[in-house]
């Protein structure tokens, strides 16, 4: 998931603050939450400094993201996305959709073909605008990549829904898409739950993505 250009401006403008002041404080508005999505994928945790209505930046969280965006060859914050792709080092994402940005990984049920051994479950990439929502009957999304792969929804816990949507919450890879895919189904107001560790970072990514969590879905 690449980060947004809104939520860049917005953490140039929260640099700027920070010359002036220890910590700064954003609410949740939309721009902070493309922020709160990209540092989840990214595995930067954000426990101590986020709650339901604000975000709490200081010059530890920007160095935090610096190195992420540094590690992927991406300009710092403070430094122009097109004066970067004007030196040859990177396209300005500004302008080029990531090949990633509307892919997730879903398990369907069985789906035999011919010259590929059968499977429990079928891993399909595939893209969000091309998934019918109105065909399931809930959204599970399934925090770690391990438990996705073993993952069925064949549970006493699922009985009540005929064919849920099985997704992966999405890495560096797939994260951007599946943000895409919560907001939508979001909107549908149907059962969103969530599968995944019981611990803060886990129930953090449950609640930011407005999952439902089930206790008997979640792991030890």
């Amino acid at each position: 998931m690449n980060l947004p250009s809104r939520a860049r401006n917005g953490l140039n403008g929260v640099a700027r603050e920070l010359l002036r002041q220890p910590t700064v404080e954003k609410p949740r508005s939309q721009w902070v939450g493309d922020v709160v999505a990209w540092c989840h994928q990214h595995d930067i945790d954000l426990t101590t400094r986020i709650n339901s209505k604000t975000l709490r930046f200081d010059a530890a969280l920007l160095a935090q993201i610096d190195d992420v965006l540094e590690s992927a060859r991406i300009a710092p914050l403070g430094r122009s996305l097109s004066a970067q792709a004007k030196e040859g080092v990177e396209e300005d994402k500004a302008t080029r959709e990531s090949p990633r940005a509307r892919r997730v990984l879903v398990s369907f049920p069985p789906q035999p073909i011919t010259g590929l051994a059968n499977e429990a479950r079928a891993i399909r990439d595939v893209d969000v605008l091309g998934l019918k929502l109105s065909a399931f009957s809930a959204l599970i999304q399934v925090e770690n990549l391990d438990s996705f792969y073993a993952f069925s929804p064949e549970l006493p816990a699922l009985s009540g829904y005929a064919n849920p949507l099985v997704v992966y919450r999405g890495d560096s890879h797939y994260g951007g898409g599946f943000a895409l895919l919560a907001n939508a189904w979001h909107k549908t107001r149907r059962t969103h739950i969530y599968a995944g560790d019981f611990d803060v970072k886990g129930v953090t990514l449950a609640l930011d993505s407005n999952a439902w969590v089930r206790s008997s879905l979640i792991y030890s």
